[in-house]
């Protein structure tokens, strides 16, 4: 509880700073990263949202058959639902709308817009990969590969609310999976 309230002060300020990077950059009138909610509406956010997770059902799977984390602790029936949520919303303002919007705003400086838009994304993901493996650079640079990737080019083309339902549903069938081998377990 305590890591979720820090993380709603972050989110909501990163998820405004980006925005705003990203309107200087010019980024709204070329549709790159945008938000879907806010350009369309809230019905066509929720399509693409569910868009994106569809999409992520083949990661998610092979999350599965990789089996369980260390840290995927959940014993209770709402817990997958919460600890997929609350990264595939923060992590998706802080790591993808604030970040490359500032890197490209920085790179900007010294390089084309395409140039600076190409190294700004990648270096977000290799950033955001390498915070979820910091101690195994190889598994930093395969999760990298594999799975930060998506979601970066889906927020760029595809807008925010994409990139959250891939990275809601990667995390939640990770979970509901944990969840139910520890129920499996548990009955045993």
């Amino acid at each position: 509880m305590l890591f979720g309230a820090f993380q709603l002060p972050l989110t909501l300020v990163t998820l405004l700073a980006g925005w705003a990077l990203a309107r200087r950059a010019g980024w709204v009138p070329a549709a790159i990263g945008p938000s879907v909610a806010l350009t369309a509406g809230p019905a066509r956010a929720v399509r693409v949202a569910g868009w994106g997770f569809l999409l992520a059902v083949p990661w998610a799977l092979g999350n599965v058959v990789n089996g369980p984390l260390e840290t995927d602790h959940v014993t209770k029936g709402w817990q997958p639902v919460a600890a997929a949520l609350q990264p595939g919303v923060a992590e998706e303002a802080w790591g993808r709308v604030f970040l490359i919007a500032a890197l490209y705003v920085l790179f900007r400086r010294v390089a084309r817009p395409d140039t600076a838009l190409l190294c700004a994304a990648l270096l977000a993901t290799l950033w955001f990969a390498f915070l979820h493996a910091p101690a195994a650079p190889l598994t930093a640079l395969f999760l990298a590969a594999l799975h930060v990737l998506p979601m970066t080019w889906l927020f760029l083309r595809r807008g925010l609310e994409a990139a959250i339902g891939f990275h809601v549903c990667v995390d939640l069938v990770r979970y509901a999976a944990a969840y139910a081998a520890f129920i499996a377990l548990w009955s045993i």
